[in-house]
């Protein structure tokens, strides 16, 4: 530790030994150390995760393909005549063939819109066309948690079932429903929808880190 450490510990704790302060100072540089190669190693995992690879060179956005113009408003006529899309009829919506959407708690979003949602990149990759219900309420950035669909809400704790609504919240004031998927059918979201309902429409940074740091050490 540095003489100026030393000085502003020894001004705050007088009653501490010269040796003790050394390691004191020296535990909080330590500390920080490790804090900060925490977040830059969870910053850099995540960063991979949610990339696409080409010949195992992790692509950015502007290499990935181009993303179709317009929303689902566009496109109309595409969608399924009594609005409920099954996994197989949701897939065309990717951002390439049509307006890319997902499937949340049963419903399909339109999210076009957002800049964070590139075919074929990132969680364009991950959940275009699918649905991330599962993925986003484990904070999974794993392929094979998409589209998950035998899972019971009872089953999640409560970190998990709070991390869901966030996220439910999140999409559904910020991307429009444009329809139902039927794999979902009978299945009862009130747990979360009724939940949501009583939060801000905003996903809990802290909590979703967390969730996100806690899902990459368990991959």
């Amino acid at each position: 530790p540095n003489s100026g450490s030393m000085d502003l510990l020894a001004a705050y704790a007088p009653s501490f030994t010269h040796d003790e302060l050394n390691k004191i100072a020296a535990a909080i540089v330590t500390i920080c150390v490790v804090i900060i190669t925490s977040l830059a190693c969870y910053a850099r995992s995540f960063d991979d995760a949610a990339s696409d690879r080409f010949g195992g060179k992790r692509v950015s956005e502007e290499d990935a393909p181009e993303k179709i113009a317009g929303s689902v408003k566009d496109f109309e006529k595409d969608l399924p005549a009594d609005g409920v899309f099954t996994l197989e009829s949701l897939a065309p919506w990717d951002g390439l063939q049509r307006p890319m959407c997902i499937g949340v708690c049963g419903k399909v979003l339109d999210v076009s819109s957002s800049e964070n949602f590139v075919p074929g990149f990132g969680y364009g990759k991950l959940w275009a066309g699918k649905d991330a219900t599962y993925a986003l309420a484990h904070a999974s950035l794993k392929e094979e948690d998409v589209a998950v669909l035998d899972y019971k809400l009872e089953d999640f704790d409560q970190q998990t079932l709070d991390g869901l609504v966030s996220w439910y919240n999140h999409f559904l004031n910020k991307y429009p429903v444009v329809g139902t998927l039927k794999e979902y059918e009978g299945r009862d979201f009130s747990v979360i929808t009724a939940t949501a309902a009583q939060t801000e429409g905003a996903v809990d940074a802290n909590r979703a880190v967390a969730s996100a740091q806690e899902a990459q050490e368990n991959q």
